[in-house]
């Protein structure tokens, strides 16, 4: 199968901030306050073969050097960024399990530019940085402090590859991209989380499955069916309006492809399911 998908370790997050339905099987909770119940969320990222041979991956997670030192690699930002797991979990390392080495991937299509997304392509040395010109210039001028720790090193780099999308409706959102023009990955304006997120269309043309990766649109499901944003929701969007919007576009993908599922990042169940179902 070209498609597959993987969790690049899990973050553990408080309950309450996610607005997580998640049971008590310790029955500690009676005891700890309730803004100390944590739960894990994954980081899941897709992965695409492509005929060529060479392998796309949607989002990147951290980087080996910043799961092994996240307080060293990312400063203050890595007090919130120890992951379990340890090294052996990130991408390049559970790529490399699989026989496919850092330098096969030659394109990183990043939902987002937030550094648990996207620290992972320091370990792909060949691999371009595909996201919306919109996401590149918010990181750029909204910087470390917002979560865009990597765009600075991304830019210099010069393995940077901004992307404009098309102004016409596609699957009930407003703009789009297909980045290889084969129909294999489609970028699809889901902007609010951030200035230019993109929910990532991806379709295994072997068996004819297609994957929604919608990236942090939202962080549970619950969220953009019922409308109701969560405590962490509210506090990182960029535009409440515009993430309203995006969750509009997403129940209506799902009422137009009730066969296609919708992967949020930071959803547990969802990725685990995608990741058992599209094993690498």
């Amino acid at each position: 199968m070209s498609l597959s998908f993987i969790s690049a370790g899990t973050l553990d997050v408080p309950v309450f901030a996610f607005g997580m339905d998640v049971p008590d099987r310790t029955g500690l909770a009676r005891f700890v306050p309730a803004p100390l119940v944590m739960t894990a969320i994954p980081m899941t990222i897709g992965v695409l073969r492509r005929a060529n041979g060479e392998v796309v991956i949607i989002d990147a997670g951290l980087s080996r050097a910043e799961i092994a030192g996240p307080i060293r690699e990312l400063g203050l930002q890595g007090l919130t960024m120890a992951v379990r797991g340890g090294p052996g979990v990130s991408a390049v390392e559970q790529l490399k399990a699989r026989g496919i080495a850092p330098e096969d991937v030659t394109t990183i299509v990043a939902t987002h530019l937030h550094l648990d997304h996207i620290g992972g392509y320091r370990d792909f040395p060949r691999a371009s940085v595909v996201a919306p010109a919109a996401e590149f210039a918010a990181a750029r001028r909204l910087g470390t402090r917002a979560g865009y720790v990597h765009v600075k090193e991304i830019l210099a780099s010069g393995r940077s590859r901004p992307v404009l999308l098309d102004r016409e409706p596609k699957h009930g959102f407003p703009g789009w991209l297909d980045v290889f023009g084969d129909g294999e990955i489609v970028l699809l304006d889901a902007r609010g989380h951030t200035a230019g997120s993109v929910a990532v269309l991806l379709t295994d043309r072997a068996s004819g499955r297609s994957v929604l990766h919608a990236g942090d649109a939202a962080y549970q499901p619950h969220e953009y069916l019922s409308g109701k944003p969560s405590f962490f929701a509210r506090l990182t969007r960029f535009r409440e309006d515009w993430l309203k919007q995006t969750w509009g576009h997403l129940r209506n993908f799902r009422s137009a492809f009730p066969e296609t599922p919708v992967l949020l990042s930071h959803d547990p169940r969802a990725s685990h399911d995608l990741c058992t179902a599209f094993r690498l």
